[in-house]
């Protein structure tokens, strides 16, 4: 026998030792790889491997009581095709799966099996080196302690806490370890457990390894902005007992409820409020909750803040809540404010444009329906003096200038410079940002100022016809008074 298959047989490998072949011990069922094909390692790694997704525990521990040592060596594991939708093209593409060098235990803990991941942790042990092995990232994102979390298989957890102390580790440093634990984006392991809402795993990093729950990331986020965008309400709850300041502000000076607003986290926005948390703290650039949840288009949250007595034409970046709605085109989240007594004609930034002028600009049509309905002035001016006719004929919204125009707007109002819609569509046209339907807008607005195309000129060269045919008549001899008088 070999010195390599002796040291295996020990349970230790000696590294200096080349691969040798051995023998196959052929095991049926499962289609296991034949050790006298491939090098030994390869073989014994992929044979557990397809013990642990085939669900086989006892052959694991079979593979694992023989060669001990495969439990701290890697293998190649290819995951499976992701289908994704092609931004450019709209088209669904198939992405090949991926291969990672993986360890039993990644694997086992991918899988989501507790078992194998169990029979993978009896045989293993050590202190410092153990966690360290462990924490590997196989994919430079996730360890298995991380892939752990994430499916709050606390037990796993407890036992790698375990190991950890049999191998003379004390809380102390097994704490401090377990924090520096970060997956591929800087994040923690608390962070991964608010994310995917682990809430045992959470409950035990926080009392038995006394992780600190205001820690702050790269991006100035505490564990409360990650629960109120993704959570749920008892990791929420978890987190403000344990210390988590409610209205922390992370480096955009978002917080958490400003998170649970833009995602429409509505039970957590409830929790957060309950326990002082402030509803329209403003972010860095002067939005507040409501404007956040108005770009999102979502109804259920802009009703709670309005509820809380948030302000429907908060102004603080410029922009109220209705104007973005208009201009994001969500028509329901138009409806809401106005119902809640919004400004339909309130101005806003710079260019003072009204909602209408918004809805106009970007052709949101049911947007700009609902404005005129709740009595949107759709001949309010800017701060150039355009009108949303203008916008609409500007940026080439055929529908939103037939709208404007059957509800009364001017087809001849003029701006500043003098310039009306129809100056504004040829120029459009001209620089491109009407589109194709700048020419047909342009036909629209000529047509409603008694301009119908091709008309005007017709008329025209028939008076000149006309003019010509006279010239060429000879005129008609005059009587003289004489003859008059006879």
């Amino acid at each position: 026998m070999s010195s390599l298959l002796k040291s295996l047989h020990k349970g230790k490998a000696d590294a200096s030792t080349p691969p040798t072949r051995m023998r196959n011990d052929s095991t049926s069922g499962i289609g296991l790889e034949d050790p006298g094909a491939v090098d030994l390692e390869h073989a014994l790694f992929t044979n557990a491997y397809k013990a642990i997704t085939q669900g086989q525990p006892q052959l694991l521990s079979m593979f694992i009581k023989k060669h001990p040592h495969i439990v701290t060596i890697t293998g190649p594991v290819k995951s499976e095709p992701v289908a994704m939708v092609d931004r450019d093209t709209g088209k669904q593409v198939v992405q090949p799966g991926a291969v990672h060098q993986m360890t039993l235990l990644d694997c086992a803990v991918k899988q989501g099996s507790l078992d194998m991941s169990m029979a993978v942790l009896e045989a293993m042990s050590g202190g410092r080196d153990f966690l360290t092995c462990i924490s590997k990232k196989y994919d430079e994102k996730m360890s298995a302690v991380h892939l752990a979390v994430r499916q709050d298989m606390v037990s796993v957890v407890e036992k790698i806490v375990a190991i950890a102390k049999e191998g003379g580790l004390g809380d102390g440093e097994i704490s401090e370890i377990f924090v520096s634990f970060m997956d591929g984006g800087g994040d923690d392991l608390a962070f991964v457990c608010c994310a995917s809402g682990s809430i045992h795993c959470l409950k035990y990093l926080v009392n038995n390894l006394q992780f600190d729950v205001n820690r702050v990331s790269p991006s100035g986020a505490t564990c409360l902005h990650v629960a109120a965008a993704r959570s749920t309400v008892p990791v929420t709850e978890l987190l403000l007992e344990a210390g988590g300041k409610v209205d922390a502000l992370d480096n955009d000076k978002l917080t958490p409820f400003f998170l649970a607003a833009r995602y429409n986290n509505i039970p957590v926005m409830s929790a957060l409020e309950k326990a002082g948390a402030a509803i329209d703290s403003p972010a860095l650039n002067g939005a507040e909750p409501i404007y956040a949840a108005t770009q999102q288009g979502h109804v259920q949250a802009i009703e709670l803040l309005l509820e809380l007595n948030a302000s429907p034409d908060s102004i603080g970046c410029g922009m109220a809540p209705l104007h973005v709605a208009s201009m994001m085109g969500h028509p329901s989240a138009v409806k809401v404010l106005l119902e809640k007594g919004a400004n339909v004609n309130l101005q806003g930034g710079d260019a003072k444009n009204t909602p209408a002028h918004c809805a106009a600009q970007t052709g949101n049509v049911g947007c700009l329906q609902a404005l005129i309905e709740g009595g949107a002035d759709i001949k309010m001016c800017g701060s150039t003096g355009a009108t949303p006719l203008h916008l609409a004929s500007f940026f080439g919204k055929k529908a939103a200038a037939e709208a404007l125009l059957a509800s009364g707007a001017l087809p001849d109002a003029k701006d500043e410079n003098g310039k009306t819609p129809f100056d504004f569509s040829e120029e459009g046209y001209r620089v491109g940002g009407s589109g194709p339907d700048g020419k047909k807008i342009g036909k629209l607005l000529k047509k409603a100022c008694g301009e119908e195309p091709g008309k005007k000129k017709k008329k025209k060269d028939k008076k000149e016809k006309k003019e010509k045919e006279d010239k060429k008549k000879p005129e008609p001899a005059k009587k003289s008074n004489l003859s008059r008088m006879e």
